[in-house]
């Protein structure tokens, strides 16, 4: 269903990512622009300089806000042509196929599918915008300095990898704890269903509550207790990357003949700057 709205929309879709695309090289040239300041110093930046600046900053700032708009308005008009296509679909179904895939099933992709299908639309221009300007970034670096660039993805390399296993951790508990929350939802089903017997019956009242619903309480408390605990590893973790990576960009110029001072500044520019579309990218995947 939405590939063919997809292949029918490549053009205005092309157009978008190449205005993100475009918007995605200006920050490349403010770093190189600060990068150049810097190492100068303050008494060569005169007014052309200055308002070459500010033109860069604006063109950053128009070039990303059209790219983000247009994905945005294609995401809104592809949630409603899938909307309005599965609408039709359910509404040509004979009755022998609409009592096969039962109306709780249809009613579900009418609210839950299309409600993910626009949550994914909602998100993608900042994936595209924040990937692209990555993408940028990291390519600059590795303009300025490929020595530094290598020794500081291998560097990287090891602490991502205790992040990916965190992050592993931190789904697995947050997925025991919906299956815990469900076995509990369906005890109060249970309730809700028998609360005549139990009303009637007090001994009864008493074992459900004492050893149905208060031990699968308990283990709800547990267990969000220990995925909040490897939440909060997970999220401290990633703070200390930056400075972990921007610690080993301050020593490199001894670790490394060919890395400058300035080099090494230009990189502690392009950490900072990555901080956000990096944190970003992260939780979105997640």
């Amino acid at each position: 269903m939405l590939a063919p709205l997809l292949h029918r929309l490549k053009g205005p879709v092309a157009v978008a990512v190449l205005a993100s695309a475009i918007s995605s090289l200006f920050p490349v040239l403010l770093l190189s622009f600060i990068r150049r300041g810097l190492e100068q110093g303050a008494s060569s930046i005169g007014l052309p300089d200055i308002a070459l600046f500010m033109c860069l900053v604006g063109c950053l700032f128009l070039f990303g806000l059209a790219g983000q708009l247009l994905l945005a308005r294609l995401g809104a008009r592809l949630v409603l042509e899938v909307r309005q296509c599965l609408l039709g679909h359910i509404g040509q179904m004979s009755f022998r196929d609409f009592e096969r895939f039962g109306s709780e099933r249809l009613r579900a992709s009418l609210m839950k599918d299309v409600t993910a299908v626009a949550n994914a639309f909602t998100m993608l221009p900042h994936i595209v915008y924040n990937g692209l300007l990555v993408a940028a970034c990291l390519a600059y670096l590795l303009y300025v300095s490929w020595p530094l660039f290598l020794a500081l993805t291998a560097f990287l390399s090891v602490i991502v990898i205790v992040s990916v296993v965190l992050v592993r951790l931190v789904i697995r508990e947050f997925r025991t704890l919906r299956n815990l929350e469900d076995g509990l939802f369906g005890t109060f089903a249970t309730l809700f269903d028998g609360a005549k017997e139990l009303a009637t019956d007090p001994l009864r009242r008493a074992f459900f509550h004492a050893e149905i619903v208060a031990p699968r309480a308990e283990a709800i408390r547990l267990q969000d207790f220990r995925a909040q605990r490897y939440w909060s590893l997970s999220n401290n973790w990633n703070a200390v990357i930056v400075f972990l990576a921007l610690g080993f960009v301050v020593v490199s110029p001894s670790l490394l003949d060919s890395v400058s001072a300035g080099d090494s500044t230009a990189f502690a520019l392009a950490l900072f700057f990555m901080v956000m579309p990096l944190n970003f990218l992260s939780v979105t995947t997640q």
